[in-house]
């Protein structure tokens, strides 16, 4: 056996990874415990310290071990919600703040006065005891709470304690070295220059690669490389590599989350690779039989975990009673800023090299690391679960299911069509694709192409972690076969490709729009747009005529917010005064970001509106429906042509919101007279 293990061969090295990956987190989830407690304690088991299976630290762990922190904290910046940060930075910034002082001053008393330290090391254990790691962020993040108000002030307090932690101990080590104040100075202004590019440069470089490469795959390398980047920099400049990720996670949030294949892509080499891996490499690095080998490291780590978990508590208490929330939050504030691991590593690594740290000391520092990451895990875990629970038995149920029909024409436009499905539609939310050939001499060679677009579909929607139902339809009338799928599928909106406007004439409004509104009374969409979805900055919704309020407008305002949610863009709303104070009332209600409200007093207003459009805003045209509004139909088929004949690099929506089905069966129908076939509106459909 000892000419066996410890395994050295990468090969079985990873193989026993990869097996403790995929079993303790099953094993973990049937005995009810934290799977992050549970990998940090098969690491300590595994490696050198415990049974020896594993040489301690080798090469690949390591290396993969320190790509799992930066994911951690890449995620955190993911998640960051800007609009909550500019409301709670200032609690964020204060709990960072004392977060890192009481426990801190706390420690450093014990230290010096009970554990006769000297001033040195007691300054570097405050630095120590003071920091935090987001190692239990995946628990929130899998229970869905990111963007909880209490969750986001726990982030960036862990990010104000962290880098207090590490400015701190660069005093500290420059005292040690003899450097002059000249360095921190220097530091100081890198700093700015670094922060400074990542938020200029990063969201130029993105939108303007996602706009020339439409490839998921090399959206994600290029993200990756930028991930690296950042922490490469931040390393470089001398500040901590998870600094520069949580700074990438932040700035590039809206491109990420604005993509569902792309974030299903980072969250599972995330979180099935390279976070297990850290968490197994931290458990090495534990040496269990510190409990055993000494009374005095018992005593020392007895006292300095109390000092620092009692300074973690008291400051979370306190603020949940500042915010006036309640012991569950206290308990996720507390969950959240109990661990210790990146930073507590990183500063007792160099204090080891610089000799003010001593073997027993650290022996106590891993300890600390280890009951700090499972009382940090278990609190974080119960305190989510709670929440988590609260939350969803007050959601009231959806009374009809969300299906949207979605209407494919060609290769080009599918994933920009899937894009916007994604981006608009809730959790539950299904989705149907469809294809019409129409009948004729030529519709075998055009069903097989049919058949090559939805199955493009279909891949495109797996990606995104969707699933899609495909029909390869035939018919003899566009309208007529869109809308009976719809109804066999029991749709609830349909999503239509709008044509680049080389392709139209003055008719096209008549002949293809016109037939959906009268034959189809719930939700129509009809889009064009010719960039990543994930890159749109603005979408500016034009409201011509005065609206009714019912539950079919706050639908359809709920989706808009949906949108703006997931792409994380500001929204501007264009129309009348009182139309404008109840898409106030529906926006406050659904939390529309960055939302705006401008009145308008005529059509003619909206030409400068119009004018003002940029190639990476979305134009949203809300159509007429009878029961909604009082229009001239003549009117309203002018606005749109002129909208239909900007630029084809413009990106174009119109919208019908749901009316009650006895308006549409009571409507007399006066089709305008066709001036081309199906088959040429096929055509058309499909340049």
């Amino acid at each position: 056996m000892s000419a066996i293990f410890p395994l050295q061969n990468p090969i079985w090295v990873t193989f026993t990874i990869l097996l403790s990956v995929l079993v303790v987190p099953i094993l973990m989830q049937r005995i009810r415990c934290p799977q992050i407690a549970g990998l940090i304690l098969t690491g300590m088991i595994i490696g050198s310290n415990g049974l020896d299976l594993i040489e301690n630290s080798p090469s690949q762990l390591s290396f993969c071990g320190q790509l799992g922190m930066l994911f951690i904290m890449f995620f955190a910046g993911l998640e960051i919600d800007i609009e909550q940060v500019r409301k709670s930075k200032l609690h964020g910034i204060l709990f960072g703040i004392f977060t890192f002082i009481v426990p801190g001053c706390l420690c450093y008393f014990a230290c010096i006065h009970i554990l006769d330290m000297d001033n040195t090391l007691s300054i570097v254990m405050s630095c120590i005891l003071g920091s935090q790691t987001l190692i239990a962020y995946p628990i929130i993040s899998r229970y869905g709470l990111s963007k909880l108000p209490i969750v986001t002030i726990a982030i960036i307090g862990g990010l104000i304690a962290i880098t207090s932690a590490l400015v701190l101990f660069s005093v500290v080590q420059a005292t040690a070295k003899e450097s002059s104040w000249t360095r921190f100075i220097l530091l100081a202004v890198e700093s700015a220059a670094y922060i400074f590019a990542v938020i200029f440069f990063y969201p130029r470089l993105t939108r303007f690669f996602f706009k020339q490469v439409k490839n998921s795959f090399h959206h994600f390398v290029f993200i990756m490389i930028l991930l690296a980047l950042s922490a490469g920099l931040a390393q470089l400049i001398g500040l901590e590599s998870i600094i520069g990720a949580f700074l990438a996670g932040i700035v590039l949030g809206r491109y990420v989350q604005g993509n569902q294949a792309l974030t299903n892509r980072i969250d599972f080499v995330g979180n099935t690779f390279f976070v297990p891996y850290f968490l197994l490499n931290t458990g090495m690095m534990i040496n269990p039989r510190s409990f055993i080998e000494g009374w005095d490291v018992i005593q020392i780590f007895t006292l300095l975990f109390a000092a620092c978990t009692l300074g973690k508590w008291i400051v979370a208490f306190a603020f949940q009673k500042i915010l006036k929330e309640d012991k569950h939050s206290r308990r996720i504030l507390f969950g959240l800023s109990e661990a210790h691991a990146a930073g507590a590593f990183a500063i007792s690594f160099v204090c080891i090299k610089l000799g003010i740290m001593g073997n027993n000391t650290f022996s106590v520092i891993v300890l600390i690391v280890l009951f700090s990451c499972i009382l940090s895990t278990l609190v974080t875990e119960y305190s989510a679960y709670t929440v988590h629970k609260l939350m969803t038995s007050h959601v009231p149920k959806e009374n009809t299911l969300e299906k949207t029909l979605i209407h494919f024409t060609n290769h080009h436009s599918v994933q920009s069509i899937i894009d916007i499905t994604n981006a608009i539609r809730t959790d539950s939310a299904q989705q149907v694709g469809i294809h019409v050939t129409i009948n004729g001499e030529h519709a075998k060679n055009f069903l097989r192409i049919g058949q090559e677009i939805l199955d493009m579909a279909s891949a495109g929607s797996s990606e995104s972690g969707i699933s899609i139902v495909t029909q390869n339809r035939i018919g003899n009338n566009i309208t007529d076969s869109i809308v009976n799928s719809a109804n066999e599928y029991d749709a609830t909106r349909i999503l239509l490709r709008l044509p680049v406007p080389s392709q139209v004439n003055n008719h096209f409004y008549n002949e293809f729009i016109y037939p959906f509104v009268q034959d189809y009374a719930k939700e129509l969409l009809f889009a064009r747009v010719s960039i990543p979805l994930n890159t749109i900055r603005n979408i500016i919704v034009i409201i011509p005529t005065p609206i009714q309020p019912n539950i079919f407008i706050k639908n359809g305002v709920k989706m808009f917010a949906n949108m703006c949610r997931s792409i994380q863009c500001r929204i501007e709303f264009y129309s009348d005064d009182t139309t404008l104070s109840y898409i106030h009332s529906y926006a406050d209600t659904f939390s529309v970001h960055k939302s705006h409200f401008y009145p308008i007093g005529n059509i003619q207003d909206l030409d400068m509106v119009i004018s003002g459009l940029k190639n990476d805003h979305l134009l949203v045209l809300w159509g007429a429906r009878t029961e909604h509004i009082t229009h001239k139909h003549d009117d309203f088929a002018e606005i749109f042509n002129q909208i239909q004949y900007l630029p084809a690099e413009s990106n174009i929506m119109l919208f019908y919101p749901q009316c009650n089905l006895s308006v549409i069966e009571n409507f007399v129908i006066n089709k305008t007279i066709s001036h081309r076939t199906d088959g040429d509106l096929l055509k058309i459909l499909r340049m």
